[in-house]
């Protein structure tokens, strides 16, 4: 038995559950925590309002990835 301070006792069994509880729980609070940022300090008003209604010139998608080429 493994003593958590803020779970009290977990039986061996238990902790491989608990290890991956924590680290599918990780990227779910990542995502919250960023997107909560972007809100409060402005960049998704940043991003409506500078929307592109049309792809310049030499701006070329490729599988997911954007490439513009430059002069």
């Amino acid at each position: 038995m493994t003593f958590l301070p803020l779970l009290g006792t977990v039986s061996e069994s238990a902790e491989p559950l608990l290890a991956l509880a924590a680290i599918a729980a990780f990227p779910i609070f990542w995502c919250l925590a960023v997107g909560s940022l972007a809100k409060l300090g402005g960049w998704q008003k940043l991003a409506e309002f500078y929307r592109i209604e049309k792809y310049p010139d030499g701006f070329i998608k490729e599988g997911g990835l954007q490439t513009v080429y430059l002069n």
